[in-house]
């Protein structure tokens, strides 16, 4: 799943797989740097492509607050 927060609300994704990687199917990563870690860089990448789909989006927004509104 992915969420992305919005002003009012936020949005999620359920994203499928139709094949899912097994343990074999994982390389160590060439661009990893484990003495200089970076969190948009993954330790392992698969050897073939993923090809995720959208399978679900659902949208959630809340009522908004009014400035004027009694406080109880």
């Amino acid at each position: 799943m992915r969420f992305r927060l919005t002003e009012d609300g936020f949005d999620m994704y359920v994203v499928g797989l139709e094949s899912v990687p097994k343990r074999r199917d994982w390389i160590a990563n060439k661009k990893h740097d484990k003495n200089r870690p970076d969190p948009e860089i993954p330790v392992f990448v698969p050897t073939h492509d993923l090809k995720p789909h959208l399978v679900e989006k659902i949208s959630i927004s809340f009522a908004r607050k009014r400035a004027d509104a009694a406080v109880l």
